[in-house]
């Protein structure tokens, strides 16, 4: 059969030349010498990634928020916060300007709060 011959004829090839064995250390190499820019890259993909997939789920929300930094103020402030979860959620209005311990009993709301 011309494919079999032609498969061992390949074969054969990759053992005389080490093909398998030259293209790995190429590779190695191209790798060790491009490292940083292939993290970069990795890291920007990641992102970005990371970015489509806030997208897709914000889509599915009925409503979200998006946050406002304003560097006048030394605190933290909320206004009408809700969980994101959470169907019919309580909005929360809250400002903090030093630290705080939250307390309350158990499931009285502080994790989804916070």
């Amino acid at each position: 059969n011309d494919e079999d011959i032609g498969a061992m004829v390949i074969k054969l090839v990759k053992l005389i030349f080490m093909l398998d064995y030259v293209l790995f250390h190429s590779i190695q190499k191209s790798y060790t010498t491009h490292m940083n820019e292939l993290k970069n890259c990795f890291d920007y993909i990641a992102e970005l990634d990371n970015h489509y997939a806030l997208a897709m789920y914000r889509r599915t929300l009925e409503c979200y928020t998006e946050p406002q930094i304003d560097d006048s103020n030394d605190g933290i402030v909320f206004s009408e916060l809700t969980h994101p979860l959470i169907a019919d959620a309580v909005a929360n209005d809250f400002s903090l300007s030093q630290n705080i311990l939250l307390t309350g009993s158990n499931a009285s709301g502080k994790s989804t709060f916070m």
